[in-house]
């Protein structure tokens, strides 16, 4: 079995597309557990709960969880499904947040600041790193905004709410009066 494969299948219809394993989801983002197995089953033969079980557990980044009674499985954020809001418990964000982007959004960003496009929530990150490596994935060269979150937290004219759901915060917006845009990562590396 590949466990890549299997995670990021898992991560389709649970984000973003159940219906097209006829599955039904619930507002909060939960699958019946016993129906999503078998429809990974027949994309996976040899798959089984103790699998998917291994994958929700050892998942670096806390994609995914199950219910104490095994009866839900749901994607913890990353949702791009209409109406789907898993209720999440507002948290107080550290001094900084990091958001990894493409280079080509910088002037949207600027303009309109972090939006969250196809999905339901900004994402933000708690490191540099994870930011630059969750840009990576649509620019060789992507940039890392510092984010002012405690800032937010503070202003009381932002009503913007933080959330964290697995090792990701989430939030509606980040207006660009919050956004450093100075601090550009090249190869990895500060420039």
């Amino acid at each position: 079995m590949d466990k890549i494969k299997v995670s990021k299948t898992m991560s389709y219809i649970l984000r973003h597309h159940p219906e097209e394993f006829n599955l039904k989801i619930n507002p909060d983002g939960s699958i019946a557990f016993d129906r999503f197995i078998a429809k990974l089953k027949e994309k996976f033969n040899s798959i089984n709960e103790e699998d998917i079980v291994k994958i929700v557990r050892n998942d670096p980044k806390g994609r995914f969880s199950i219910s104490d009674n095994k009866r839900y499985i749901r994607a913890n954020y990353g949702h791009s499904i209409e109406d789907v809001y898993p209720e999440y418990e507002k948290v107080t964000p550290p001094k900084f947040l990091y958001h990894g982007t493409a280079r080509r959004n910088i002037n949207s960003i600027k303009n309109d600041g972090l939006l969250p496009g196809n999905r339901n929530f900004v994402h933000l990150s708690e490191t540099k790193k994870e930011a630059f490596d969750v840009g990576r994935r649509h620019d060789a060269y992507p940039v890392v905004l510092i984010v002012e979150a405690k800032k937010i937290n503070l202003d009381s004219n932002s009503s913007i709410d933080f959330y964290k759901a697995g090792g990701v915060y989430l939030c509606k917006k980040i207006p660009s009066r919050f956004i450093i845009f100075s601090n550009k990562i090249h190869k990895g590396k500060e420039m």
